[in-house]
């Protein structure tokens, strides 16, 4: 392919994470997002997908240091949590969710 038409088609296409910043930006697409992946958490035990996921949200609403600061944590736990470097008690995520509007619900899983 010639630089001409990779320009070209570089010009016109989004970049991953180009697209996920843009649908972030959408708090129906953050509520969704964070849904399925809180149920893929409870499915696989792999929290590092999760607070990926809501690292994404809180940066796209505001930054670490203020959600820190709103919620009364120290902002380099919280940054570590976001990051998954460490899996917070549920009392902490839960703290989070709240603060970015969110609250959990538990339903009954229907028979097989």
């Amino acid at each position: 392919m010639d630089k001409k038409t990779y320009d070209k088609i570089k010009s016109i296409t989004k970049s991953h994470d180009d697209l996920m910043q843009e649908r972030l930006q959408n708090e129906e697409f953050q509520y969704a997002w964070l849904r399925e992946c809180i149920e893929n958490y409870v499915q696989d035990g792999d929290f590092a997908v999760f607070y990926r996921a809501l690292d994404r949200v809180v940066k796209a609403r505001t930054t670490v240091s203020q959600l820190a600061k709103d919620l009364n944590m120290n902002r380099g736990n919280l940054s570590e949590i976001l990051n998954g470097k460490i899996e917070p008690k549920m009392q902490t995520a839960f703290k989070i969710l709240k603060g970015l509007g969110y609250e959990i619900t538990l339903t009954k899983k229907a028979s097989a």
